[in-house]
């Protein structure tokens, strides 16, 4: 049974006056009659090794929230639980879903400050939730990297651990100021426990996949997997004199990550078989049928923050009257990035809608969509344009090898339940051929025919929040 301090006998309040010349908080007179236990709790409440991401406190029920607390004027992290540079050093608090208290992990586990001539001893309190495996044990010898001003921990990424860090901070005064001084024996006797925001520290990202509407020979496509490029190799500063360095650091390397259910099992890829939608791309009625196909594919997978990442998609397709024969053909590579620029960012969440219009030929779309715990965030719509209202459109071309023509991209808004055009300044356009070597496009949407041949032209419309996107094809012969 872990047990600091000695039971105090009745303190006179006029010993609190000496005890308290130093910059330790200043609360009013208490008597320091009895043992002061330390209890943290989770908090706000924002918040699976492979659990998955974590969307509220009640899915936390009985996981492991890994706790350390420094001795701020006399610190070295590679003391053990000593009272006077260590008070807890990584043991794990017990994370209740019905309520934000926690408990200590083993039936004897017991911490209390540091009580008597010792009682303004202060302490900062660290936590981590890493998601490990339940027989790794933090406070083996080994695991952990420690020097005089931190702890880390170094680890491999797999797609489905979330990581989150937290740093205890004193609750306000009644009067709104911050009470400073960090947790002690007078703090706990006030009433002041730690209790810890958790904020995620790598960013998730969710799959919609649907078919494209086109006229090619292709009858139905089937989804066999899908990889995402991420930073894998990771240190984890949990605790350290200096804020700014708590995080995770990534080192160069780079691995494809396979996307999972839910449940961390593969995707059943006989269930992913998509029959193309064939005709007008810009008919209404098959827009319709398209959205009423769009599905969420897999689970989420957790990745390094990043500016971009390279998803590639195994595919097999099967050509009209061929017997339900599927055939696998290479993989798709796709860069995967936001219009809007500035990256991925961790505690960030994020949905890349899929469409696929052959073996060859995916298009993808990425939107902000909230995360339910800390590092949600919340789309500020531009106030004239919702970004589900805006329909994007382009005439297709036909050109002959050495021509060019160039794309108008028309924009459509829905008012009355009807599509109407309308003119909308201030809107950025971006094109990008899929098929480069037949058609090359410019940023002013000019294209130079090439060669003989057909090539897609994906056109991405922004306007503050607002976003739309269309594919116009471009035929040269």
């Amino acid at each position: 049974m872990k047990r600091f301090g000695i039971i105090s006998a009745l303190v006179l309040a006029a010993m609190i006056a000496v005890a308290c010349r130093d910059d330790s908080y200043r609360g009013y007179e208490v008597l320091l009659e009895r043992q002061r236990e330390v209890r943290v709790a989770v908090g706000d409440p924002t918040i699976v090794r492979g659990s998955g991401p974590v969307d509220a406190l009640a899915s936390l029920d009985g996981k492991e929230l890994f706790v350390w607390a420094f001795n701020r004027d006399m610190h070295d992290f590679r003391k053990g639980e000593d009272n006077l540079y260590c008070l807890i050093d990584g043991h794990a608090a017990i994370l209740d879903g019905s309520s934000s208290l926690t408990t200590w992990k083993g039936d004897d586990a017991e911490y209390f400050y540091p009580d008597k001539e010792e009682r303004t001893r202060r302490f900062d309190f660290f936590a981590a939730y890493l998601d490990l495996d339940e027989d790794v044990d933090l406070e083996d010898g080994g695991i952990l990297e420690k020097t005089v001003d931190q702890v880390s921990y170094k680890t491999k990424l797999d797609g489905r651990r979330d990581i989150m860090l937290a740093k205890a901070n004193m609750p306000l005064n009644d009067d709104g100021g911050i009470k400073d001084y960090a947790f002690s024996y007078i703090s706990a006797s006030e009433g002041d426990m730690p209790i810890f925001t958790l904020d995620h520290h790598l960013t998730r990202i969710d799959f919609n996949v649907q078919p494209g509407i086109t006229m090619g020979e292709v009858e139905a496509i089937r989804v066999d997997s899908l990889y995402m490029d991420s930073h894998t190799n990771a240190e984890i500063v949990i605790a350290s004199t200096d804020d700014s360095r708590l995080g995770i650091n990534f080192d160069d390397v780079h691995e494809g990550l396979k996307l999972l259910n839910d449940d961390g099992t593969d995707i059943d890829s006989s269930l992913w078989n998509l029959v193309m939608i064939n005709g007008d791309p810009t008919d209404e009625a098959l827009k319709e049928i398209q959205k009423q196909q769009c599905r969420k594919y897999g689970g989420s997978i957790i990745l390094s923050p990043q500016e971009d990442y390279l998803m590639t998609v195994f595919l097999s397709d099967m050509e009209k009257d061929t017997d339900d024969i599927y055939i696998p053909r290479e993989p798709v590579p796709n860069t995967i990035r936001l219009s809007s620029g500035g990256g991925f960012l961790p505690g960030n969440r994020y949905l890349v809608t899929i469409t696929i219009y052959s073996a060859h030929v995916i298009i993808t779309h990425v939107q902000m969509i909230p995360w339910e715990t800390s590092g949600t965030f919340v789309i500020d719509r531009d106030a004239d344009y919702d970004l589900l209202d805006i329909n994007l459109r382009a005439d297709d071309l036909t050109l002959s090898p050495g021509s060019t023509g160039t794309l108008v991209p028309r924009i459509y808004i829905s008012a009355d339940g009807k599509l109407q055009e309308k003119e909308v300044p201030g809107v950025e356009f971006s094109f990008e051929s899929f098929n480069p070597d037949v058609a090359a496009v410019d940023g002013d949407g000019t294209v130079q025919a090439l060669a003989t041949g057909t090539a897609w032209i994906g056109i991405d419309a922004r306007k503050g929040s607002a976003r739309g996107h269309c594919v116009a094809k471009v035929t040269v012969n």
